[in-house]
């Protein structure tokens, strides 16, 4: 007997459960395994070719009914081999023979193996099965279930709505209001952050359990998984796929999410309207927690949460990361090995760009999440001195996400069915671009720019001192006016001095009034002749105190020391501190109405420091040559090391648009003491870039100075003129720049 006729001994199993699904207006079948807990998705001929199998039919008999029932389609019995061995493995198919047992143990053996490393692989997300959840979810859904009635969603979403809206109408206060990186993950807050963590998922959790029963899915399994190794409630729903509705999977898909949003909107107003206390900080603790792992986890189609498996549903791409990526490695093999694969069920048909783009983005985000959290642990353990144990982590987590695909790999190369379709001259072809493009890519060094604001300066300034303090009474100029040589530029009020100088001349004309009395007796009476001598004496000591109180007042009137332009002196922040924080203009004030201000603000030239007092040293203004100018660039500390004198610059200032001026660096700022003061850290405005003193300079980084000089032959280059400036510094590799930008994206303190 040919082997072809003889009797099949595997039957499908009895306790499989099937539900009709229909996916791009095609009918399939889901296949439940209620002792695995497993879900297969099979096309209407798979299933019906799963079905004939029944332990007594052969292979040519299989093969004439899937040829009648689905003409004018034909299969192979190597096809139906393949099948059958497919569906053998995963437990779908049964055999009757004998010498069956060893075989269903080597291969629960090898599944809990892979159990086992797939857990170890993966210690941010474990799972430990408790019980079944049935007794307690009917009693939940029986308490909770009007929560998911379309009145209460629309009343859920209406207040969502408002916690947005209360967010958005105060969010400079908002801002203000919350705590700091380090204030919110520090010591004393780990044990709350895990306890809302815990919290926030158990209602998650029990969100997907309600919905899925109240739409008629059933709850597997409960138990408890360590998120981040915090003990965290999960339910299994997969069973919602038995479901023919793809709206009331996705509502199921979609329930933790609701659950949780609607829990940080409570808390948002909580938060909003009470003061620093327990309730307060618990509250924050939730509006945290909940919205960023919504936002940036669950809701997020690139991870597998819900927010995949709602995007799936929506598309009727069952599998859809497996589908993108087989696009991904689809192209892959055609382009480097020159296979071409045969597309598989339900696999995308258009659109093949955007899945390819879904695979690569899915991909490099899963890294950055998991590169995020391993980062955090490791800052973490770090104060306790358990660096070690981060290190594991990394370790195991990054094994975890490199041994699939290394697997695969191996697979594709020990397969000789695969390698007989491979193309090896393409092959060969393939990997020299790709090793040219990685010369390239690492040892090709192409020119190399950063870029700086920048600042025009005077070379050489006379600065302009209050040698006599005084309060400001006049001020004559305002910066970048020409003046000469000797005309005012501010005069000062000092009444102290006015009224020691007026008391000095008044006694002085007393003296001088008794002096000429005593003269006329002096002939005659010697008493008189000795008192006018001291008088006289008096009065010498008295005249050089008034020439000198008079010298002073005359040190008052503040003057041009040489023929210049009047630059504005170095800021000075405004004594509102509060306004400026909050970002409010500060310039007018009572004070400074009313001409009492104690202390100048921002430049002593400004007209709203009318009436300060300005103090012995203070520099009033800078008198410099306009035609002897040069660019102060304003360099971040990160390009620092980068640039050194001699380097060429191109400048681009607001003043001359359209016109590139090439310049050189002659000095750098070498030490730290050398970087530029926070008065000279550019900040930019909606109009121009300007540079003013930062509110909050410790924010602001370090900021180093280089300068250039000018050569301005049609005098169009003001002092004061900003604009940006390109620095060459040499030649660096793509490769080079490709790893800096990822540290000065990353922050590792």
């Amino acid at each position: 007997m040919a082997s072809s006729a003889r009797r099949v001994e595997l039957r499908v199993r009895d306790d499989l459960q099937f539900a009709p699904l229909d996916f791009q207006q095609r009918r399939c079948w889901t296949v439940k395994d209620p002792l695995r807990l497993k879900y297969f998705r099979f096309e209407a001929e798979e299933y019906a070719l799963l079905r004939m199998f029944d332990g007594r039919i052969s292979w040519e008999e299989l093969k004439s009914r899937f040829d009648a029932e689905f003409a004018p389609q034909r299969i192979t019995i190597s096809e139906l081999q393949r099948f059958a061995g497919h569906a053998h493995r995963q437990h779908l198919l049964v055999a009757d023979g004998h010498g069956q047992g060893g075989v269903l143990l080597e291969r629960r053996r090898d599944f809990r193996r892979r159990a086992f490393w797939n857990t170890v692989l993966n210690p941010l997300a474990i799972r430990l099965p408790l019980f079944s959840s049935e007794r307690v979810l009917k009693s939940l859904t029986d308490t909770l279930g009007w929560l998911f009635s379309r009145t209460a969603v629309l009343v859920a979403v209406l207040w969502m709505f408002a916690a947005l809206l209360l967010v958005g109408s105060q969010w400079d206060d908002f801002q203000m209001r919350l705590p700091a990186f380090r204030q919110f993950f520090a010591l004393h807050n780990w044990g709350w952050l895990a306890a809302t963590l815990a919290l926030t998922k158990v209602f998650h959790e029990i969100g997907h359990a309600v919905a899925c029963r109240r739409f008629g899915g059933k709850c597997n399994e409960m138990g408890v998984m360590l998120l981040v190794f915090t003990p965290c409630l999960y339910c299994n729903v997969t069973d919602a796929w038995m479901l023919p509705d793809k709206w009331r999977r996705m509502a199921i898909s979609a329930a933790g999410m609701y659950v949780e949003l609607l829990l940080a909107a409570v808390a948002t107003f909580v938060w909003w309207f009470t003061h620093p206390c327990l309730v307060h900080y618990l509250a924050l603790n939730i509006m945290c927690v909940s919205g960023i792992s919504t936002v940036l986890f669950n809701a997020n189609p690139l991870l597998r949460y819900d927010g995949y498996y709602i995007l799936s549903d929506w598309l009727e791409i069952p599998n859809l990361q497996r589908h993108a990526a087989t696009v991904v490695g689809r192209w892959w093999r055609q382009l480097s090995l020159g296979i071409v694969d045969a597309s598989e069920p339900f696999s995308p048909k258009h659109g093949h760009a955007w899945f390819a783009a879904y695979a690569l983005a899915s991909f490099v985000y899963r890294w950055i999440v998991a590169v995020a959290i391993l980062w955090l642990l490791y800052h973490m353990l770090e104060p306790y001195g358990l660096q070690v144990l981060g290190r594991i982590l990394m370790f195991l987590v990054v094994m975890g996400m490199v041994i699939q695909p290394l697997r695969r790999f191996v697979a594709f190369a020990k397969s000789p069915h695969m390698l007989r379709q491979v193309k090896f001259p393409r092959f060969a072809a393939f990997m020299g671009a790709a090793g040219l493009l990685l010369a390239v890519v690492c040892c090709v060094p192409l020119p190399y720019r950063t870029e700086a604001t920048v600042r025009v300066e005077p070379r050489v300034a006379a600065n302009v001192y209050v040698e006599i303090p005084g309060r400001l009474a006049v001020i004559h100029v305002r910066p970048g006016d020409v003046v000469e040589a000797g005309q005012p530029l501010v005069s000062l009020e000092n009444d102290e001095l006015r009224r020691v100088a007026d008391e000095l001349a008044d006694e002085h004309t007393r003296l001088a009034v008794r002096a000429r009395s005593l003269r006329q007796l002096a002939f005659r009476d010697e008493a008189a002749q000795q008192e006018l001598q001291s008088i006289e004496k008096a009065a010498e000591a008295l005249e050089e105190q008034l020439a000198l109180r008079r010298a002073d007042l005359a040190r008052l009137e503040l003057v041009a020391p040489t023929d210049g332009l009047v630059v504005a002196a170095e800021r000075r922040p405004s004594t509102n501190t509060r306004a400026n924080a909050l970002g409010r203009s500060s310039e007018f004030s009572p004070a400074a109405a009313t001409g009492s201000l104690d202390r100048w603000s921002n430049q002593p030239l400004d007209r709203r420091n009318h009436g300060a007092r300005l103090e012995t040293g203070t520099i009033v203004c800078r008198i410099a040559d306009p035609r002897d100018l040069e660019a102060v660039l304003s360099i971040d500390e990160r390009d620092r090391p980068l640039v050194t004198r001699g380097q060429s610059v191109d400048l681009f200032l607001t003043a001359t648009p359209g016109r590139k001026q090439r310049v050189s660096i002659e000095h750098v700022a070498q030490q730290d003491g050398e970087f530029t003061p926070a008065s000279y850290i550019p900040s930019r405005t909606p109009s121009s870039a300007s540079f003013h003193r930062s509110a909050d300079s410790s924010t602001a980084g370090r900021i180093f100075q280089a300068s250039c000089p000018l050569q301005d032959d049609a005098d169009t280059i003001r002092v004061g003129a900003t604009g940006r400036a390109k620095i060459h510094v040499g030649y660096r590799t793509l490769a080079w720049r490709l790893w800096r930008t990822a540290l000065q994206t990353i922050r590792f303190d």
